[in-house]
């Protein structure tokens, strides 16, 4: 009897184990399909960014949101930095997507690092940048001589006047940027790639510096222009040419680093930033910044300028454009939808021209334009 109570405990009237059992059984197996399936995808996923697969954890732990960062002082996550990750979220950008193992090596190039402070800056070019440069040549060296260092010579990566990722063994690079606390800065592209133009390109009387500047860049990017170097009688490149050399390239990773867009220059959609600062709300803001860093002993270099778009200079970045036709302004401003989307800033409907009230400026760089 004991032997028969025994069996209908244990198994069904057939001899098979009651039903349920099958069923967890079949549930564990299915689990574990799910689970190997789920690995080998990931390990397939990472391999198709160019990952290698002991590269998985630390790639994992850069695009964690920011909970586990080492202790100590640091800003907490600004509020333009949620709305930027919620307006990730919103336009279907994947917020928290492994990046291309190529365009994180280009954000690690992008990237100063601070080890004391445990920070990390993505810059671009023409939000600051030289001063930023300056401010982490000084957290590194502690001599504020470096606050007036010109600029061509803090750029020189080989000074080693600042630290940047990029110098890093990959996987000591990739801890940082974990671990750290980042730190980016945006502008309006509207005034940013004017920036780059006044900068580089514009009419202006040229000096030594800015000629070298201007062959330097010229040479990097037109590979079709070459021969003697550049005098100032032979350069009067236009606006209108430069925005062309800017709708040429229309995947946003493959731009120049002066006017690439923020959302692959620094990646704000798979990395998640405790602080998202604006160029136009300098020198607050990064004191700001600098405060909550802990970091009470250096302050963001002042200009004899306001960093704020004043009317003045509201009405000459209206005057810059005027000569440019508003079609091609719409498709420069298509290439930054996203940045203006996620900082916040609004796409200009006011600048520009029809064609056919203004006569065209005269480019006298021949050369140039047909390498255009």
């Amino acid at each position: 009897m004991a032997c028969l109570v025994t069996r209908c405990r244990g198994t069904s009237s057939t001899g098979y184990p009651p039903l349920s059992k099958v069923v967890t059984a079949v549930l564990l197996v299915m689990l574990l399909v799910v689970s190997i399936a789920s690995t080998s995808y990931s390990i397939y996923y990472l391999t198709l960014r160019g990952f290698s697969c002991s590269q998985h954890s630390e790639i994992a732990r850069v695009m964690d949101a920011g909970t586990n960062k080492l202790d100590g002082p640091g800003v907490k996550e600004s509020e333009a930095a949620k709305e930027v990750w919620r307006t990730c979220e919103r336009l279907k950008l994947n917020p928290g997507a492994i990046p291309r193992k190529k365009d994180l090596q280009m954000l690690l190039y992008h990237t100063l690092y601070d080890d004391k402070r445990k920070v990390t800056f993505c810059y671009a070019a023409k939000v600051g940048c030289t001063n930023w440069k300056r401010v982490f040549a000084v957290l590194k060296s502690g001599n504020e001589s470096h606050f007036k260092m010109p600029h061509m010579q803090l750029h020189l990566r080989a000074n080693g006047f600042v630290r940047y990722l990029s110098d890093l063994p990959y996987e000591d690079a990739i801890i940082r940027l974990a671990q750290y606390r980042r730190v980016m800065f945006v502008r309006n592209p509207v005034t940013r790639l004017l920036g780059v133009y006044r900068d580089l390109l514009a009419p202006r009387p040229k000096n030594a510096s800015s000629m070298f500047m201007m062959n330097l860049f010229l040479r990097d990017r037109m590979p079709n222009f070459v021969g003697r170097p550049l005098k100032p009688s032979d350069v009067n490149i236009t606006l209108r040419s430069f925005l062309n050399i800017v709708l040429k390239v229309k995947n946003p990773h493959a731009m120049d680093e002066h006017w690439q867009p923020y959302v692959a220059n620094c990646l704000p959609c798979s990395m998640r930033y405790d602080y998202v600062g604006k160029h136009e709300e300098l020198p607050q803001s990064a004191d700001s910044v600098l405060q909550g860093l802990g970091i009470h002993d250096v302050r963001f270099p002042r200009s004899e300028v306001d960093y704020k778009d004043k009317p003045i200079r509201v009405d000459s970045t209206a005057k810059r454009y005027k000569r440019v036709p508003s079609s091609m302004l719409q498709d420069v401003w298509a290439q930054y939808k996203t940045d203006m989307e996620l900082f916040g800033y609004k796409t200009p409907t006011d600048l520009g021209t029809d064609g056919r009230t203004t006569t065209p400026e005269p480019d006298t760089l021949t050369e140039f334009l047909r390498a255009v």
